[in-house]
């Protein structure tokens, strides 16, 4: 008889298989009964495996934080380098302009 198997490992070296058969009887081998068979190994091992979580979560040291943060960082400046001072990137721009597309000042 065919069977779904899962072993999950614990940190502590123990071990726990969720076991489930494919099918009841002898009749052979069958997709729906495969498909329920790995649908209820799923199902088991979710619990398990929240529950684990959970209890990793309980040991933890509560922390204030918060539960969402957003952080926005805005730099206007386009001299970042310093290689050059304001009044000499001013001309840079008008001679990167056509020139009748000119600004004036």
């Amino acid at each position: 008889m065919a069977t779904v198997n899962m072993t999950i490992n614990y940190r502590d070296g123990t071990s726990r298989t969720i076991s489930q058969p494919v099918s009841e009887d002898k009749s052979g081998f069958n997709y729906n009964h495969l498909k329920k068979s790995v649908l209820s190994v799923h199902d088991q091992s979710n619990v398990i495996l929240t529950n684990i979580v959970e209890e990793e979560k309980n040991q933890l040291p509560q922390r204030n934080i918060p539960t969402s943060t957003i952080t926005t960082t805005v730099s206007t400046d386009d001299n970042a380098d310093g290689d050059e001072s304001e009044e000499d990137e001013e001309d840079n721009d008008d001679k990167l302009l056509p020139p009748e597309k000119k600004m004036k000042a």
